[in-house]
């Protein structure tokens, strides 16, 4: 068995939900060129007890911290501001020209990200793809090098580091984790599976429509188009509502069957939220109807 390639890196903003103790990536991110990569764990030393002229109790290593050194072919703007947390504005210059620009500034605030690669091993002459999954990292500000061109090409890349720590997430598989894998067959597979979990894909729309519901008080509420597959409902009552991004956990939400009416105020704003289990995958937003009453 042996390693013989790295591809696609992959990554999603970490989320926390301390109701739930569910860690969740949201509004994922795939860039397709990776270089190489290099993550070294630190562990605590050993602890152990004496007795008898042996020993007899051993506090075991735990891990601490790792450092990741990530190289990829290019760090554009996009991923600068996703990854580093600097902003990107339009800048008007000379006659009416345009720019992006990247500021680096006081307001630039670290990123918490899950970040996800895919391993091309072999094994027994079958080509095997394990899938690594690091669950909470921070990156630094990457060292700014280049070499002038010469008579032919030196390729020049980017590297960037970070420290891997401990997610908070307690699930019934996973406690304080802070990497996973798996094997897959196919690089298409491995892909999917890092995508899935580190929120890589995009939010849907609801047509949301409110009328009065059956009681006083309440509001029957209509979606377009209905969930999909085992897909349920949760919704927010509220003046100032945001759709979350992507992947993002919505279990701090109220669940709803998709039929029952509603008790609401006129006037309120309602937010309906389709999921996979407690993760979003669309919604929509409207004015509450009530029923007033006679």
């Amino acid at each position: 068995m042996a390693i013989k390639g790295l591809s696609i890196p992959v990554f999603g903003k970490y989320q926390y939900n301390p109701t739930s103790k569910n860690v969740s990536y949201v509004d994922g991110l795939v860039n397709p060129h990776a270089i190489e990569y290099t993550m070294t764990p630190e562990s605590s030393d050993p602890n152990p007890l004496y007795g008898d002229n042996r020993v007899i109790e051993n506090d075991n290593p735990t891990f601490n911290t790792a450092i990741l050194s990530l190289g990829v072919d290019e760090l554009d703007q996009e991923t600068s501001k996703y990854v580093l947390g600097v902003k990107v504005y339009e800048q008007t210059y000379g006659d009416g020209k345009t720019v992006e620009v990247t500021a680096y500034d006081d307001d630039q605030k670290a990123v918490t990200l899950g970040v996800g690669l895919i391993e091309l091993h072999q094994i027994d002459d079958v080509d095997r793809y394990r899938a690594v999954l690091l669950k909470r990292v921070v990156f630094n500000l990457p060292e700014n090098t280049a070499t002038t061109k010469g008579e032919s090409v030196e390729w020049q890349t980017k590297t960037i580091e970070g420290t891997v720590s401990r997610s908070e997430a307690v699930t019934e598989n996973e406690k304080y984790p802070w990497m996973s894998d798996a094997w897959f067959l196919s690089e298409a597979d491995a892909l999917e599976w890092l995508q899935y979990n580190l929120g890589v894909g995009t939010l849907k729309t609801l047509e949301i429509q409110s009328a009065a519901g059956t009681a006083e008080g309440t509001t029957k509420i209509t979606v377009t188009p209905e969930a999909t597959g085992e897909n349920v409902y949760y919704y927010q009552l509220g003046q100032e509502l945001e759709v979350p991004g992507y992947n993002a956990d919505c279990s701090g939400m109220m669940q709803w069957d998709g039929e029952a009416d509603i008790q609401a105020t006129a006037g309120q704003k309602i937010m309906i939220v389709e999921c996979d289990g407690v993760n979003a995958r669309a919604a929509g937003i409207a004015t509450v109807s009530v029923n007033g009453g006679v």
